[in-house]
């Protein structure tokens, strides 16, 4: 179903030019030339509207009526593409409930074929010969808006026509007062529509295009059998569905932020009424794995757990009646045990999260800004065929050991500090002067400058993976007097803010004490003074070796970036979120 616009000779598409033809064979305005070839006719520049209609149109006319009239459709054409269509089917029925549409940018051609056939006297209707049978093709216009019903149809509501409702509305719609007095009456309704109390009205039913997820609960006796084909091709899909769950388990786990005071001890009520659904085996493994490890991040409990070993359930669930999660700080995106706080236990620097970002190389990342200029429907399409794909071909669970290999790979990931399995990477998580007396939220345990000279060293180990696949990365050390310096900056820093909480804390309990502001201020003072000389003096006596600032630091724990800095080296845009 086409309508025609009128001709524009400055077509925004096609531009008067010697490349707008295409060949015709058997036209009424072309022939086919010696050598064989179709000759090449113009494109007309005339603009056409493309209705994919929903139905098979019989009259045109009322296909039209249905859409508002060529005056609506008109106005619905000539504003920005994604413009919202309404079909009615019953287009003189007000309360007649609409499909909707929309008009998307086309660039197609729309052509007329035209077959016409001469029939031997006598002969049926549909009888004719190859010799008397002629085709010709002619290219009406171009195609630069089409309007598409794409969308689900919603709820079609239908009344009687004598229903005193459907009346009233046809008068108002008329603008028939006297019509729409008589029928406003109470009486009117009082007898009539009070009977009909199960008529809902067209609008008041929800506007819905799509299906949508309800989470209906099925009795727990009922099992939904699988339908499985006896193809080839979906093998992939009869495997994956056999490790899909009889039940739908809602997600009810617990989460904290960083700077709550007190940690989940215990499952709640609903929690422990999940658990009972859960198999004791599965249970019992993933406790297991809590009680030698407290914290452990989801990527790794999937590669410990897999899905074939959990009957289909999800890891959430499983974990969510045995651990807690926290949304901030550097153990988020973990699973933590209940009762356990990272925050007060030194040794938690281990079970902080490294984001390891896709690191890219020169040429790569320049590939990758040119692929940034791709249309939008370029990259909606391909989001759309890489879901199909990960749909129907679920990606593995990535390995949690950060190693020489996963970067050689490429392999971009959340891991913990106890997982990164690189001799340089390790001496620094275990310099006893990287670590600081309390943490914070930002970089846990770690001081910053141990959290960059981590992200740093591996973009080096990169590099050079990079340029000698072969080779090795020996040549790279860390340079520890500069990082010493760095560190007793970062020591600084945690004193002064450690005084400051002190005074806070000491002005509240003078406060509670009865004490004046004033004493407060001048204890506070003394300790920041002496505090201050203490540093002064270490200034003057030069930088601090390495192995006095081990033991100034022994009783500290670990600071780390967890994103780091923004770099041409590093893609923001590719990190695999768990």
């Amino acid at each position: 179903m086409a309508f025609y616009g009128t001709d524009n000779s400055a077509n925004p598409y096609l531009s008067p030019s010697s490349s707008n033809y295409v060949g015709n064979n058997g036209s009424n305005n072309a022939n086919v030339n010696v050598n064989g070839n179709a000759e090449r006719s113009p494109i007309p520049q005339r603009t056409v509207l493309s209705v994919e209609y929903p139905g098979y149109v019989v009259n045109t006319e009322k296909a039209v009526k249905s859409l508002g009239g060529r005056e609506k459709l008109a106005r619905d054409v000539s504003e920005n593409t994604g413009a919202r269509l309404e079909l009615r089917y019953r287009y003189n029925d007000p309360t007649s409930h609409p499909i909707s549409g929309e008009i998307v940018p086309t660039q197609n051609i729309l052509i007329k074929v035209t077959r016409r056939t001469k029939r031997l006297k006598g002969a049926p209707k549909d009888k004719s010969t190859e010799k008397t049978v002629k085709k010709s093709a002619e290219i009406v216009g171009i195609i630069e808006k089409t309007a598409r019903f794409r969308k689900l149809a919603d709820f079609q509501y239908v009344i009687g026509k004598d229903d005193p409702l459907a009346g009233l509305t046809r008068a108002l719609k008329d603008v028939n007062l006297e019509e729409a007095k008589k029928l406003g009456g109470s009486d009117v309704f009082d007898s009539n529509v009070t009977a009909r109390t199960a008529y809902i009205p067209a609008p008041f039913l929800d506007h819905s295009c799509w299906p949508s997820q309800y989470l209906f609960k099925v009795s727990g006796q009922q099992r939904q059998k699988q339908h499985e084909s006896s193809s080839n091709a979906d093998n992939l899909d009869k495997d994956a569905n056999k490790h899909v769950a009889p039940y739908n388990m809602l997600y009810h786990g617990i989460h904290i932020r960083f700077a709550d005071q007190t940690v989940p001890s215990e499952p709640t009520p609903q929690l422990l009424e999940d658990m009972k659904v859960i198999p004791e085996t599965v249970l019992s493994k993933a406790r297991a794995i809590l009680d030698e490890t407290p914290v452990v991040t989801r990527n790794a409990m999937e590669v410990m757990i897999p899905l074939s070993e959990r009957n289909g359930i999800k890891l959430n669930n499983i974990m969510s009646t045995i651990s807690y999660g926290m949304d901030t700080g550097p153990w988020r995106s973990c699973w933590i045990r209940f009762g356990y706080d990272p925050r007060k236990d030194r040794d938690a620097y281990r079970y902080q999260i490294f984001d390891q970002r896709r690191l890219l190389s020169s040429e790569a990342a320049l590939r990758h800004r040119k692929g940034r200029t791709r249309g939008f429907h370029q990259l909606q399409m391909s989001a759309f065929v890489q879901g199909e794909v990960a749909m129907r071909y679920p990606a593995p669970a990535q390995k949690y050991i950060l190693d020489e290999e996963a970067i050689r790979q490429d392999i971009a990931g959340i891991y913990q500090m106890q997982n990164i399995d690189l001799p340089l990477v390790k001496d620094l998580l275990e310099y006893p002067a990287g670590r600081r007396k309390t943490p914070c939220e930002k970089s846990g345990w770690f001081y910053p400058s141990i959290a960059k000279t981590i992200r740093l060293k591996i973009r080096e180990i990169k590099k050079a993976i990079d340029e000698a696949p072969n080779g090795g990365t020996s040549e790279i050390f860390v340079d520890y007097e500069a990082l010493n310096r760095s560190l007793a900056e970062d020591y600084r820093q945690e004193e002064a803010e450690l005084a400051a909480e002190r005074m806070v804390k000491d002005r509240e309990e003078g406060m509670l004490l009865g004490q004046s502001s004033q004493f407060v201020r001048d204890r506070v003072n003394a300790q920041v003074n002496e505090l201050m000389k203490e540093l002064g003096a270490e200034k003057q006596s030069g930088t601090t070796d390495r192995d006095d600032l081990a033991d100034n630091y022994d009783s500290d724990d670990a600071e780390f970036d967890v994103y780091g800095e923004e770099s041409e080296e590093m893609d923001s845009d590719d990190g695999f979120n768990l």
